[in-house]
C-alpha cells in the first residue's frame, strides 16, 4: 500500500536510504542517488513528504547514508572514491 510518492532529485537511482522516526508523528528520510545528490524529507502524520535539504556532491556517488547519534547531521559514504 502506497502512502506517499515522491520524485527525488532528476529521478536516477535511489543507491541508499536511512529513517529516524523520533515519534510516530516525525518521521526523516535520508536518501542518496545515483546523480550525486543526498536529499533529507520529513514525512508528516498524512504521509506526504516535505524537503528538509538537498545537496549535490562534487565526486561522491552515496553507497551508504546514516544520521548521526544527535539526529543533527548525516553521514554520507562513498561509492567510488571511499570518502566520508
Amino acid at each position: 500500500m502506497e502512502l506517499s510518492a515522491q520524485r527525488v532529485g532528476t529521478g536516477l537511482e535511489v543507491t541508499c536510504i536511512a529513517d529516524n522516526s523520533f515519534s510516530e508523528s516525525n518521521i526523516r528520510l535520508l536518501v542518496g542517488t545515483r546523480g550525486r545528490l543526498v536529499q533529507v524529507w520529513n514525512v508528516d502524520p498524512k504521509g506526504q513528504m516535505h524537503s528538509v535539504f538537498s545537496v549535490q556532491l562534487d565526486n561522491t556517488v552515496a553507497k551508504a547514508v546514516a544520521f548521526n547519534e544527535s539526529s543533527e547531521n548525516v553521514l554520507v559514504f562513498g561509492l567510488y572514491d571511499g570518502d566520508v
